[in-house]
C-alpha cells in the first residue's frame, strides 16, 4: 500500500503498511486523514481509560469490603453491653413482681370489692318502693 501527501506542493510518496504507520508531521493521507497513527492514538487512549476505570472499580470493591471487615471485627470484638446473666435477672424480677401485683389484686377484689358489690346490687334490685 502507498501512502501519498502533500508537503510544500510537492508529491511524496512513502511507501509503509497501513498498521504500522504513524502521523508524519506534513503528511496527510489520501483521504486527508492523518492516518492510523491518530486511530492508535485514539485507541490507547480509550484502552487507558478503561483500565482506569476498571483499577477505579476494584478499588471501590476492595474498600467497601475491607469496611465490612472491620464492621464485623469490631462487632465481635466488642464487649460492651448485657450479659446473659443480667438479663435473666430482670426476667425473673419481673415476673415475680407481677405475680405479686396480681395476687394482691386478686385479694383485694376478693374481700373487699366483690361482697359489697354483690350486696349493692342485690339491694338495687330488691327495691320496695
Amino acid at each position: 500500500m502507498i501512502l501519498t501527501g502533500l508537503q510544500d506542493g510537492i508529491r511524496i510518496f512513502v511507501p509503509a503498511i497501513r498498521e504500522r504507520c504513524s502521523v508524519i508531521p506534513g503528511i496527510r493521507m489520501a483521504d486527508g486523514s492523518e492516518g492510523m497513527g491518530a486511530i492508535k492514538k485514539q485507541n490507547h487512549k480509550e484502552e487507558k481509560e478503561k483500565i482506569t476505570m476498571k483499577k477505579m472499580q476494584l478499588k471501590n470493591v476492595t474498600w467497601s469490603m475491607k469496611q465490612k471487615m472491620w464492621r464485623v471485627k469490631n462487632t465481635l470484638l466488642d464487649q460492651h453491653g448485657e450479659g446473659y446473666v443480667d438479663t435473666a435477672v430482670k426476667i425473673l424480677i419481673a415476673v415475680v413482681l407481677g405475680a405479686l401485683l396480681l395476687a394482691g389484686l386478686y385479694t383485694l377484689f376478693n374481700d373487699t370489692v366483690l361482697p359489697t358489690l354483690t350486696t349493692r346490687v342485690k339491694e338495687m334490685f330488691d327495691y320496695a318502693g
